[in-house]
């Protein structure tokens, strides 16, 4: 059986030692294209229950606080697209860089629903400013794909 990856990921671009699997075989974290890390959903549901408080370092998340999540963040991520903030695709994995502020977003967005009091909310919010400050930086800056070449002048 074939390994699946997320779209846009070429196998021949991770390296060995960045990659885990879960039992099923599918991606679980860290392909790596060069320097640049992705993570899948399950990580983005992990850091954003960590950031509102459901899950403490090593502990396992509950299934409901994960369905909750889950649930939510479909919307979010269209909701990021549509107002030009970051573009994520569903099916696709969440580049390294944009992981912090997206989990920061995703858990500001989310903090009524898990009974977050007010100053908590507030620290949330605020960190969610600033998250979507990094995205929209993020989305501006351009991607070097290519070899730089000298310019030729006549």
């Amino acid at each position: 059986m074939a390994d699946v990856l997320p779209l846009g990921v070429d196998a021949n671009d991770i390296t060995s030692d960045s990659t885990e699997y879960t039992a099923d075989r599918t991606l679980r974290r860290g392909p790596s294209r060069g320097s640049r890390s992705y993570y899948v959903q399950d990580d983005v549901v992990q850091r954003v229950l960590t950031r509102l408080g459901e899950v403490g370092f090593g502990q396992s998340q509950e299934p409901e606080a994960q369905r909750r999540v889950c649930d939510a963040l479909p919307g979010i991520l269209e909701e990021l697209a549509l107002d030009e903030i970051y573009a994520f695709p569903l099916d696709e994995a969440v580049p390294g860089a944009a992981m912090d502020p997206l989990s920061a977003i995703v858990a500001s967005r989310l903090a009524d629903d898990f009974g977050l009091g007010a100053d908590e909310a507030t620290l949330l919010g605020q960190r969610e400013q600033g998250a979507i400050a990094r995205l929209r930086r993020y989305r501006a800056a351009p991607v070097f794909n290519e070899i730089p070449t000298r310019p030729d002048y006549f």
